[in-house]
């Protein structure tokens, strides 16, 4: 068989990209029952698309897969991010691919910097949660049990508040918090990809 065309993202591919998030999504909530059910995943798609040249895959006539960017420019200068309903495949091979297509437009344009992850409110988080965004514990203090300390205080906040849930963001390449946040009871349930092109 054929390897999937890649072509460029189109107003006819957007009932095949949601009907795509709908399945990936409903895949992640069999293993995270608590991300939420009752969400308007067209929304979600459309919110990724802007002015920079997503990619789809197609392959006998359906998309079996697409990948969405929306440029911002910060303190770290022009660059691309793909949030959580930017992107659903099929087969993950096809995101090298995806990306592959995409990454050439997006250089072509000058973003260099490139960014796979998420924005809330999304897919990524529960209703009535908490999302830790952010959550470090400086260097000379580390040791101490201030981090352990403060994680009970905040978790013990949210639990008396009614808030079921609680998300945090970490870095895999991060060794202390890769083993401090799962040994809390944290699972992972997204990654975020970042490549710099020079």
């Amino acid at each position: 068989m054929a390897p999937p065309e890649i072509v460029p993202f189109a107003d006819e591919h957007m009932d095949d990209a949601v009907r795509l998030l709908a399945e990936r999504h409903s895949r992640h909530r069999e293993l995270e029952a608590l991300l939420p059910a009752d969400t308007d995943l067209r929304e979600q798609v459309e919110r990724e698309r802007g002015e920079l040249a997503g990619m789809v895959a197609v392959e006998a006539g359906e998309v079996v897969g697409y990948l969405l960017g929306t440029r911002r420019e910060d303190q770290i200068g022009p660059h691309v991010w793909s949030y959580i309903a930017g992107h659903a495949v099929r087969n993950p091979e096809l995101v090298r691919d995806l990306y592959a297509a995409a990454a050439e437009a997006w250089v072509d344009v000058g973003l260099t910097r490139h960014f796979v992850y998420r924005r809330p409110p999304d897919l990524r988080v529960p209703v009535d949660s908490i999302d830790l965004a952010d959550a470090s514990t400086s260097p000379v203090e580390r040791g101490s049990g201030v981090g352990l300390a403060l994680t009970h205080h905040v978790l013990g906040w949210a639990h008396e508040r009614g808030y079921a849930t609680t998300t945090i963001d970490w870095r895999m390449t991060n060794l202390l918090a890769s083993r401090f946040w799962p040994r809390r009871g944290f699972r992972e349930t997204f990654l975020r990809l970042y490549r710099s092109i020079p």
